[in-house]
């Protein structure tokens, strides 16, 4: 009907969560936080530990299980071929001695959507700590983690650095790293099995910039490849925009902030 309608409303405001489709139809939002303050770590105090279920035959939401491994925000949520989700990285809060301290983090939590609960396991690390970040899921069943802000959390420096998630030993490991760092960009696998990556943050969060470069990877390779050169990069730098695969193969790139920190209104297209 080209038409929006209203549904019902979360139990918990958030901004920067996750919403990830399960089996059944319905729909997870994990984590977020519901606070935003002038200083920038206070309204990762708000942080959210819970997530929540919304069902499109009720149009309501019911609470879900708390993530296992703290509370995040702008993490990723992946869903894997078994069916289960990995959360992994985000903004986060470690508690040490009843004080809240906020991080950028490593840790992942699993979600068994068929016993509706998180899978424990202590020893499963995300490699290296990242926050708006992208992650994708590849051919052989494990998820590529890619770029995003890395410590201090103060400053939040992008990353070059990649690691991969294997549910097999449940656990993660470095990979490649990307030709330069980036964060909050569309990542996206194409129909050869390789990844790519497009635009992103340059330099730190506090100091955004945008870069219009690409990079893709081949993950039999273990290799990351600068387009520059090679195939045309994007028309205009794009940091923080959306991006979705169409049924045609191509990628549509939408928006996002161009390096002078400017909204943008004009959207591209990836060829494969």
């Amino acid at each position: 009907t080209d038409t929006f309608t209203p549904t019902g409303a979360l139990a918990t405001a958030r901004m920067g969560h996750s919403a990830t489709l399960l089996d059944d139809g319905r729909v997870l939002v994990a984590g977020g936080t519901n606070t935003l303050l002038p200083d920038y770590l206070a309204f990762l105090f708000g942080n959210a530990l819970s997530t929540e279920i919304w069902d499109p035959n009720t149009g309501t939401f019911s609470a879900g299980p708390n993530l296992d491994n703290g509370a995040k925000m702008f993490h990723t949520a992946t869903r894997l071929n078994n069916g289960n989700i990995l959360f992994a990285g985000g903004f986060s809060i470690t508690f040490i001695s009843g004080f809240g301290v906020a991080e950028i983090t490593n840790r992942m939590s699993v979600y068994d959507q068929q016993t509706n609960s998180f899978i424990a396991n202590p020893f499963r690390i995300g490699g290296r700590p990242r926050a708006a970040h992208s992650a994708v899921l590849l051919d052989d069943g494990r998820v590529l983690l890619a770029g995003g802000a890395s410590q201090p959390v103060e400053t939040a420096p992008t990353t070059r650095g990649v690691d991969v998630y294997d549910p097999v030993v449940d656990n993660g490991a470095a990979v490649a790293d990307m030709s330069r760092s980036r964060g909050m960009f569309p990542m996206f696998k194409l129909n050869d099995g390789r990844v790519v990556a497009l635009g992103g943050v340059i330099g730190d969060f506090t100091n955004t910039g945008a870069t219009n470069r690409i990079d893709i990877y081949d993950p039999v390779l273990d290799t990351w490849t600068d387009t520059m050169g090679i195939t045309d990069m994007l028309s205009t730098p794009r940091a923080a925009s959306s991006g979705i695969r169409l049924s045609t193969g191509r990628i549509l790139v939408i928006g996002g902030q161009d390096g002078n920190d400017t909204p943008q209104l004009s959207a591209e297209l990836f060829l494969q």
